[in-house]
């Protein structure tokens, strides 16, 4: 990415608020974001095209599992090499360029399913395939680039739940509750018997989706608002630390039900980028772990009959 002289430290100054560390040699945060994102990439064309290609990303399953089509196969493996040449320093280059171009061209085949986090997944990989790893400079604008994409990202998502009203009353929860076997479990901890076994019913009754326990309308304000302000507290550099750790756990607490869990990853390493630490680069065998205990799963190997989606 070859820049106009003067155009780092322009465009850098704006940037910088995400966070101005120092340009280091060496450094490898954007290496190692751009492999956990592209492993995610390949896991979820894996799962959701090729292993289980019945499970939608509107949680329904439909009645008869669409075939897999070659042009499935095709993303998937071309991703997966990818994926594995971008260990070679001499195709490093080439593999993050490819692998950005695929994973903008996936989201476009797979149009109108592709899921929002699809677009965000191909950004990701956009902004580390461009970058020339020789300049530091470079690899700390790019950085500061991710961290903004996260933060619009993150502020729009709450706006578009206040805008869309069905967080006030906790409409969209009690929907989830009354039909989504996860989010009647993990609420049903929280809230009383009674509440839950009327919430239940109105898959039945078909609404209104409306709860009669307080603490739900308070934990579904409390989303939107929390998306809001946390991008501010992530900006904010006294506070940055402790705005991580509560997205970090903001994240987990919604994919307990929703079990997005291909959007949680990417969520999670986007947030882990506002630390200073390489924790991406240390937490990828994880990752690793993780998605090779979802595709045991998936295939059953695993826990035979289980559904995580």
């Amino acid at each position: 990415m070859e820049l106009v002289p003067g155009s780092v430290g322009q465009i850098g100054s704006f940037l910088a608020v995400a966070g101005d560390d120092p340009p280091v040699d060496g450094d490898s945060r954007l290496e190692a974001f751009q492999r956990a994102v592209l492993l995610t990439v390949v896991v979820e064309l894996l799962v959701r095209r090729i292993l289980s290609p019945g499970s939608a990303y509107d949680h329904g399953a439909a009645a008869t599992a669409p075939p897999v089509l070659l042009s499935d196969v095709l993303l998937t493996l071309g991703l997966s090499l990818c994926l594995l040449f971008g260990f070679f320093p001499r195709s490093q280059r080439v593999s993050g360029v490819a692998a950005a171009v695929l994973a903008v061209f996936a989201a476009l085949w797979y149009l109108p399913e592709t899921a929002n986090h699809g677009f965000l997944m191909a950004l990701c990989l956009l902004f580390p395939a461009f970058v020339d790893r020789s300049k530091p400079e470079e690899q700390q604008l790019a950085l500061q680039a991710l961290r903004w994409c996260w933060v619009i990202v993150f502020f729009a998502s709450g706006i578009q739940k206040l805008v869309y009203g069905l967080y006030d009353r906790a409409e969209l929860l009690t929907y989830m509750i009354a039909h989504e076997e996860t989010f009647a479990t993990m609420f049903g901890v929280l809230m009383p018997a009674g509440e839950l076994e009327r919430i239940r019913d109105l898959a039945a009754t078909g609404g209104p989706y409306l709860t009669e326990w307080m603490p739900l309308a308070l934990m579904s304000n409390l989303v939107w608002i929390f998306e809001v302000l946390a991008p501010a507290f992530l900006l904010y550099r006294p506070t940055r630390s402790i705005a991580v750790a509560t997205t970090l756990l903001f994240v987990v607490a919604i994919e307990l039900g929703a079990r997005e869990l291909f959007f949680g990853f990417i969520a999670i390493n986007l947030t882990l980028l506002f630390l200073r630490g390489d924790w991406i680069r240390r937490l990828l065998p994880v990752y690793v772990l993780a998605f090779t205990l979802l595709l045991l799963v998936e295939t059953g190997v695993l826990w035979p009959g289980f559904e995580f989606f």
